[in-house]
């Protein structure tokens, strides 16, 4: 399509940056900054791609300097379940900081979250209503191989993504 029309342009698709420099917070940033400051009293059974924020920069230049045009890649990173393999885990909260004290120990349903989505805003919320319907994990998957494969794409482990954030909140005073 994008050839069709002449233009000559490569898009990238990031999953969910997180990292430093999240001045506003973002939503993902917002969530990171409440866990760490143990304000989220129950989690979602879903899951996120996590990817550090500066992998996906990067990503954007080697799509600028090797892409294709016309082609569609996928920044991603780690695919995170926010409840955890064992049933509620709580490593998002224990990954931003938040003792077991405050980690949140609830889960909400799918039923609710249906409920709970309806405040979404943006094109991130319509791929994750489409994909909400099909199960915890199914709007998590953001497989970046074209990216990795095409343009030399590589991220860190979410780890560390969410750890620089933190430090970074911390230090921009937005952690207690």
């Amino acid at each position: 399509m994008v050839e069709g029309q002449g233009l000559k342009a490569v898009i990238v698709n990031p999953s969910t940056p997180i990292g430093p420099r999240d001045i506003r917070p973002t939503p993902t940033g917002r969530i990171i900054v409440e866990a760490a400051n143990g304000k989220v009293p129950a989690f979602i059974q879903t899951g996120l791609n996590l990817a550090h924020v500066d992998d996906i920069a990067e990503g954007h230049i080697h799509a600028l300097e090797k892409g294709r045009i016309g082609e569609r890649y996928v920044l991603g990173g780690q695919d995170v379940s926010l409840q955890g393999p064992a049933g509620g885990d709580r490593r998002a909260g224990r990954a931003a900081g938040a003792d077991d004290r405050a980690a949140a120990r609830a889960a909400l349903s799918a039923g609710l979250r249906r409920g709970v989505r309806g405040g979404d805003h943006g094109q991130g919320a319509v791929h994750h209503r489409r994909c909400a319907e099909h199960g915890p994990l199914s709007d998590v998957l953001f497989p970046p191989p074209r990216a990795e494969r095409e343009l030399g794409y590589s991220a860190r482990p979410y780890e560390q993504a969410v750890a620089d954030a933190v430090a970074w909140f911390r230090q921009a005073g937005y952690l207690k």
